[in-house]
């Protein structure tokens, strides 16, 4: 359900999600859940692939780390579209870093997950 809303606008209905009536699984890794606010998020900007993404690459971290901080950057560049995923513990330790070019991707802006007791959530759903 993409509706073309600008990077302020998703920005301003995002901090509307406080807490979360539902969990969501992930069809595969059923042991990772999201949250009303990030189904909002990946419904509205037509990212589910970043779910998978974080259930394939990220979510065996939760092991190692109680607490995942997802800084996730989209922007434009002169080839195309980018997006750069910043992964770090909550206190600045960094743990990964990707580059990711697609044909469609994030709006432009910096979109923050929290990844923890296998549940990823908008920072105002924690």
């Amino acid at each position: 359900m993409l509706t073309n809303l600008s990077s302020e606008m998703l920005l301003f209905l995002l901090k509307d999600f406080i807490g979360t009536e539902h969990y969501y699984k992930h069809p595969v890794k059923t042991d990772l859940l999201i949250t009303d606010g990030v189904k909002f998020f990946f419904e509205q900007t037509d990212s589910f692939w970043l779910f998978n993404l974080i259930a394939e690459e990220y979510f065996q971290l939760l092991s190692s780390y109680n607490f995942l901080l997802f800084n996730i950057y989209g922007s434009s560049s002169d080839d195309g579209e980018i997006s750069r995923i910043q992964l770090t513990d909550g206190n600045g330790q960094i743990i990964a870093f990707q580059v990711i070019n697609f044909q469609k991707l994030l709006p432009k802006g910096v979109w923050n997950f929290y990844l923890t007791n296998n549940v990823l959530m908008l920072p105002s759903e924690y």
